[in-house]
């Protein structure tokens, strides 16, 4: 078999294993912390993010569910993605949120109201 067959199996085989995991629910992508920014980009991610130091946050998949861990300080979360849920614990802080993305649900403790920007379109808020 010659190299440029090998590689084209390779890639085959690469597609079909990414393929096989959205079809059985679970996430492609990935949750990277370089120190002081996390970001989430991927497709049905489910991760809880727990720091002890302060970070900002990109969220950048669609259908992912982020949670921000109670205790958590986080400078700014960016959410840029499509369909993503996240929510943030009680006695967790979000100094200022950027709603970008597009149909996302923010859910946030009973009175908790930290600054948001919101420029993407149908998200929403949520007080729970």
């Amino acid at each position: 078999m010659n190299d440029l067959n090998q590689s084209k199996m390779r890639h085959c085989a690469t597609w079909l294993l990414l393929l096989s995991l959205v079809a059985c629910g679970g996430g492609v992508g990935e949750v990277n912390d370089d120190g002081s920014l996390v970001t989430v980009d991927g497709v049905d991610i489910t991760t809880a993010v727990d720091k002890t130091n302060l970070y900002d946050i990109t969220i950048n998949g669609t259908k992912d569910d982020v949670t921000i861990a109670p205790k958590n300080t986080v400078l700014t979360m960016t959410i840029s993605g499509t369909n993503n849920d996240v929510v943030i614990s009680p006695n967790a802080t979000v100094n200022n949120i950027v709603l970008n993305g597009v149909d996302n649900t923010l859910h946030l403790p009973v009175g908790y109201y930290p600054t948001i920007s919101q420029s993407g379109t149908g998200n929403s808020v949520v007080h729970q």
